[in-house]
């Protein structure tokens, strides 16, 4: 028996399974969870990948696992308390993995940074919309381009961004390098985020096209045209595969497991 993947079809989907469980019976999935499990599914023993947005490690403890002592991991962190974390978890005993105390930026210096108190994973460069932070305190971080440390890699497989609404602009701080080494990316974008940063919906579907990328759902759904595009984003998750298109054939299929 053959599995197939639903198309994105508004109003007959697995977004719009999520969207009905969520209005009517308060369901509420764990992405995270989600996300970890669709790329242990294409990360492998040996890969280089990058975790940018660390926050503390949740997903740069699992790529580690994966990529294991003969791959490489690169992570980018600027809050210091969580940086600190994050080398007292991994720096001793994972000399493969590279902690960097910076936001990925498209500017070398310092620039303000927006710590959301009490919920640092809703921090960012810019104060998000919407944040269940109590309060924001401003402090002063390092910027880098993402260029600075992928441009000697001889490969890179995967790149994990979650910056809160800087996260096309990190791409871009590294995309001639990304054209040139082709990594499936994934990417949280949500209204909440991007907006603060002048994106509108449509910005991520025009970055993948320059990129000649296309978007998946976390699920592995294609979204092959605009308008299917238009019609999920912000509509129910805020996490995407960004996946080259001589890759994107058999992508479904490898994220689902199936």
């Amino acid at each position: 028996m053959t599995a197939s993947l639903p198309e994105i079809v508004p109003g007959n989907n697995v977004l719009q399974s999520l969207l009905f469980l969520r209005d009517r019976f308060s369901v509420q999935l764990d992405y995270e969870s989600i996300l970890r499990t669709g790329y242990s599914r294409f990360v492998h023993e040996g890969d280089v990948v990058v975790d940018i947005g660390a926050n503390e490690g949740m997903h740069t403890g699992a790529l580690l696992r994966l990529v294991g002592p003969t791959g490489r991991l690169i992570a980018f962190e600027p809050i210091p308390a969580m940086a600190e974390i994050l080398r007292n978890k991994f720096a001793a005993g994972y000399p493969n993995c590279e902690i960097n105390e910076l936001a990925i930026s498209g500017d070398s210096g310092m620039t303000t940074f927006a710590l959301a108190e009490g919920v640092p994973t809703e921090s960012g460069i810019r104060q998000r919309k919407q944040s269940a932070a109590t309060s924001f305190r401003e402090i002063t971080v390092r910027t880098e381009p993402l260029s600075h440390y992928i441009s000697r890699l001889p490969r890179l497989d995967y790149v994990k961004v979650d910056v809160e609404g800087a996260d096309i602009g990190a791409i871009r701080s590294g995309e001639s390098d990304i054209r040139r080494l082709r990594p499936i990316i994934s990417m949280e974008y949500g209204f909440a985020g991007y907006s603060v940063y002048g994106h509108e919906q449509r910005s991520l579907w025009d970055l993948a096209a320059s990129l000649d990328y296309r978007l998946f759902t976390l699920f592995g759904q294609p979204l092959l045209e605009l308008s299917g595009w238009m019609s999920v984003c912000d509509l129910v998750i805020w996490d995407w595969y960004l996946v080259p298109a001589e890759k994107a054939d058999t992508f479904p299929k490898v994220v689902a497991g199936l």
